[in-house]
């Protein structure tokens, strides 16, 4: 048995759609015309930000996950030359 990495009461699918619903509503008040609009628009965007970037140290640090990440497969690392060649017209 393996437990879980998320949090109880699953606070992190709340927190996602916190995230979502902060980027709806701050991009469509940067987009209005009246000044208020817009600076209260800045100020939700810029906190959202400063919200995920504590997310981001408080939890997932926390977690250890960025300690332990998953091992890279790189399964085309013999095909990149030739994809990116073919890509490349001269």
């Amino acid at each position: 048995y393996v437990p879980s990495s998320r949090i109880t009461g699953n606070i992190d699918s709340w927190i996602a759609l916190a995230i979502v619903l902060t980027s709806v509503i701050s991009a469509w008040a940067i987009k209005d015309s009246a000044p208020r609009v817009r600076v209260f628009g800045t100020l939700l965007a810029a906190s959202g930000c400063l919200a995920v970037d504590a997310w981001v140290f408080i939890y997932v640090v926390s977690t250890g996950f960025l300690e332990n990440p998953k091992p890279s497969q790189p399964s085309l690392d013999s095909a990149k030359s030739a994809l990116l060649n073919a890509w490349v017209v001269k």
